[in-house]
């Protein structure tokens, strides 16, 4: 497993939460390109970031997490999983049909902290918080 959709992030990298992410051009290594602009209220040149001529400033911009098609995905750190009957607290657990199993190989980066919601036969899981390592 290499992450899991996550309600629960501290921190979201990547999210272009304020702006479209290719508003402004970027050089090879991700960073922005700037251009100096002068400032017709100061007289002085101010640095800016050069605008993407795809751009449309008009269209209305909705962050990502507020989108149906992307989802947060927890990397590290503690998660909440569904599990199978199998898990136990303190289990490393691996993947199995989108549910989190009991794996026999400890040496998983996924270990088990608690049980919040045990395994229920009527749902068909129960829930997990992971540590992520």
């Amino acid at each position: 497993m290499l992450g899991v959709i996550s309600e629960t992030a501290g921190t979201v990298l990547g999210s272009a939460e304020v702006y479209w992410k290719d508003r402004y051009l970027k050089n090879e290594f991700g960073d922005l390109i700037y251009e100096d602009v002068l400032d017709e209220k100061t007289g002085e040149y101010v640095k800016m970031p050069v605008e993407n001529s795809e751009w449309k400033s008009k269209k209305e911009y909705i962050p990502r997490d507020q989108r149906h098609e992307w989802n947060i995905i927890g990397l590290v750190g503690q998660v909440y999983v569904r599990i199978d009957e199998t898990v136990e607290v303190g289990n490393s657990i691996e993947a199995n049909d989108g549910m989190a199993t009991k794996s026999k190989d400890s040496s998983q980066r996924w270990r088990v902290m608690e049980i919040t919601k045990p395994y229920s036969k009527k749902d068909g899981y129960g829930v997990a918080i992971c540590f992520i390592r």
